[in-house]
């Protein structure tokens, strides 16, 4: 799936990804593939498209195998 980093807190290690219709999924730092300072950065600069897969927690759904989308952000 493809989304946009909504809301992403440097003090905490989790993020909001909007996809759709504006259906918030979950995405912890350990599910991101990549470097999550850099994502930081990204985010406070531009809206970041990522990709990922998701999977159903028990609060909603859960994204995992997260990575910035080939799209020009780097």
């Amino acid at each position: 799936m493809i989304g946009q980093i909504r809301n992403l807190n440097p003090d905490r290690d989790f993020a909001f990804i909007v996809c759709g219709a504006n259906r918030d999924i979950f995405l912890h730092r350990r599910e991101y593939k990549g470097s999550w300072t850099e994502l930081l950065e990204l985010h406070k600069k531009n809206p970041v498209t990522v990709e990922f897969e998701i999977r159903e927690g028990e609060k909603g759904l859960i994204a995992i195998k997260c990575r910035v989308a080939n799209n020009g952000n780097l």
